[in-house]
């Protein structure tokens, strides 16, 4: 979808984003959990692509599992540098109990008003 059509009222899907934390465990150490930032969710444009397999092909139950494509489209944030808030490696997104990682944040036509992120079903990386 081109950013330039987007509007506001495009935003129906209230998802959670998680980003992958370290919380101290009272023992001296530290467990990874995963936290919504921000709380409540956000507001999202949401895009299914197909389904397909992508480079290495993950396997259960001994057979092929594809991976399914989608995208989400939020209002821009940024850190205090003014990059993209959001990262692939730390954070995931949830739908509908469904867990998308992403694998790209980007602001699509560099006017800071929404970000794209590129999100691929399946399991924490």
């Amino acid at each position: 979808m081109s950013c330039c059509k987007m509007h506001a009222g495009m935003l129906t899907q209230l998802i959670t984003i998680e980003r992958k934390t370290a919380t101290a465990d009272g023992y001296g150490g530290f467990t990874e959990a995963w936290v919504a930032d921000p709380t409540g969710g956000v507001w999202a444009s949401m895009a299914q692509d197909n389904a397909r397999s992508l480079g290495q092909k993950p396997m259960m139950a001994q057979r092929e599992t594809p991976l399914r494509d989608a995208s989400a489209t939020i209002r821009f944030r940024a850190d205090a540098n003014g990059a993209s808030y959001y990262s692939a490696t730390k954070d995931r997104v949830v739908l509908r109990g469904r867990y998308y990682n992403i694998v790209a944040a980007f602001d699509p036509d560099f006017s800071q008003r929404w970000l794209q992120l590129d999100l691929v079903e399946g399991e924490a990386i």
